[in-house]
C-alpha cells in the first residue's frame, strides 16, 4: 500500500547540495577569488533562517570561450550564460517533490513544503535500484566517473546517467524487475523516474531469479516399461563450476568482489593498485573492510589542477614486497583499477 503523506522539512545548504548531487547535477564551489577557478554547477547558499537559494554558476572555461566568441575584452560585457535559465528550471523540477520552490530570475528559492507527496505502492528505494543496475553489469569503467546515481524522492526514485550508452541499458533492467518508469533529459544527463511496479512484478522477479540461479537440467522421462532401456554410456564427471565471490556495493553503487583489481587514492597523493584478497565485516558495525594486496603505485593527478597545467598521473611503479591495505568499502577514494 502507498505510504501516507508526511510533513516537509526545512531545507539546509548541506541537504540541498547533497540531494542535487544525488540527482545527477554538478556542484559549484563558487569563489570570487581570482586565483581559483569557478567550478561549473549549482551554487547553494542560505537565505534567512528557513530558506535556501540555488543559482547556477558557469565554469571559467565556458565563460572565457564565450568571451572570445563575442570578441569582447571586458568581462562585464560578456552576455549572460544562455543555458542558465534551463539549469535553474531543472534544479527547480528536481527539488519540487520535496520542497516548495519559486523561481526568481536566475535563482530558485527553496523552502519547506507543508506536506510531502505520498510514496506510491511498488516504488523501490535507491539501494535496491543501485543493486539491480550493478548486478546487470552497469559499472564504472576504469578512470571514469560513476555511470549512474540514484536518489529517493518522496513519490518516486530518480536515476541519472551522464552517458548515453549507459542510459540505453537502464530501461531493460527496470522492465526486467517489473518497475514502471518515466524518462526525461537535462542538459547534463539522461534521467529516469521509477513511479511504481507492474501488476506482474512478482512473476518477473521470479523469472529473473530463476534465470540467475544455477539450476540443474530437468530429468529425462523414463523409457516405457515394455522397451528395455539402453545402458547409458559412461560419461566423465563434469568439473565443478567455479563459485563466484559474493558482490558488495561501495560508493556510488560500484560492485566489488574478492579477486578484482582496484585503486585507492591515499592522502599523500598516490594511486595504490592491487587485488582484493578479502572483504570482511567491520568489528564496530561500520562499512565492510576491503583488504587489498598492493603491487603497484603511481603519483595521482591533482583533483583540481591549475589552468593549462599538465594533469596526467605519474609513472606506474611496481611494489616488490607487497603490502596489504585495509580500507572501508564505502570510502570514496576506492575505485575499480585506474589505468589512465
Amino acid at each position: 500500500m502507498a505510504s501516507k503523506p508526511k510533513p516537509g522539512g526545512t531545507p539546509s545548504v548541506t541537504a540541498v547540495i547533497q540531494f542535487l548531487k544525488g540527482a545527477g547535477f554538478a556542484h559549484s564551489r563558487y569563489t570570487d577569488s581570482h586565483s581559483a577557478p569557478t567550478i561549473f554547477g549549482a551554487y547553494v547558499r542560505q537565505h534567512g533562517p528557513t530558506e535556501v537559494i540555488v543559482s547556477h554558476r558557469e565554469g571559467d572555461y565556458s565563460f572565457f570561450k564565450r568571451m572570445a566568441q563575442h570578441g569582447v575584452t571586458d568581462v562585464t560585457d560578456v552576455p549572460d550564460d544562455p543555458d542558465s535559465p534551463t539549469f535553474i528550471q531543472e534544479y527547480a523540477d528536481a527539488l519540487a517533490p520535496r520542497y516548495t520552490v519559486e523561481i526568481h530570475g536566475n535563482s530558485v528559492t527553496v523552502s519547506a513544503r507543508e506536506w510531502l507527496p505520498a510514496r506510491p505502492k511498488g516504488v523501490p528505494y535507491a539501494p535496491e535500484v543501485r543493486a539491480a543496475l550493478a548486478d546487470a553489469g552497469i559499472t564504472v569503467p576504469p578512470g571514469r566517473r560513476d555511470p549512474f546515481v540514484v536518489v529517493d524522492q518522496p513519490d518516486h526514485t530518480r536515476i541519472a546517467a551522464p552517458a548515453e550508452e549507459t542510459a540505453e541499458r537502464i530501461p531493460e533492467v527496470l522492465r526486467t524487475h517489473g518497475w514502471t518508469y518515466e524518462t526525461f533529459e537535462t542538459l547534463s544527463h539522461y534521467g529516469f523516474k521509477i513511479t511504481g511496479a507492474a501488476a506482474d512484478r512478482r512473476e518477473r522477479v521470479r523469472e529473473l531469479r530463476a534465470a540467475l540461479a544455477d539450476k540443474p537440467a530437468p530429468a529425462e522421462e523414463p523409457a516405457p516399461a515394455d522397451t528395455p532401456a539402453e545402458e547409458p554410456a559412461q560419461q566423465p564427471e563434469p568439473a565443478p563450476e567455479p563459485v563466484r565471490a559474493p558482490a558488495f556495493y561501495g560508493h556510488g553503487g560500484v560492485t566489488y568482489r574478492t579477486g578484482i583489481r582496484v585503486t585507492y587514492r591515499d592522502h599523500g597523493g598516490f594511486w595504490n593498485h592491487g587485488k582484493i584478497t578479502e572483504i570482511t565485516p567491520d568489528e564496530n558495525g561500520g562499512a565492510p573492510q576491503v583488504h587489498i594486496m598492493i603491487d603497484a603505485y603511481q603519483v595521482a593527478p591533482q583533483r583540481r589542477a591549475p589552468k593549462h597545467m599538465n594533469n596526467r598521473p605519474g609513472k606506474r611503479r611496481a611494489v616488490e614486497d607487497g603490502r596489504v591495505l585495509v580500507v572501508a568499502l564505502d570510502d570514496k577514494n576506492l575505485t575499480r583499477e585506474r589505468t589512465a
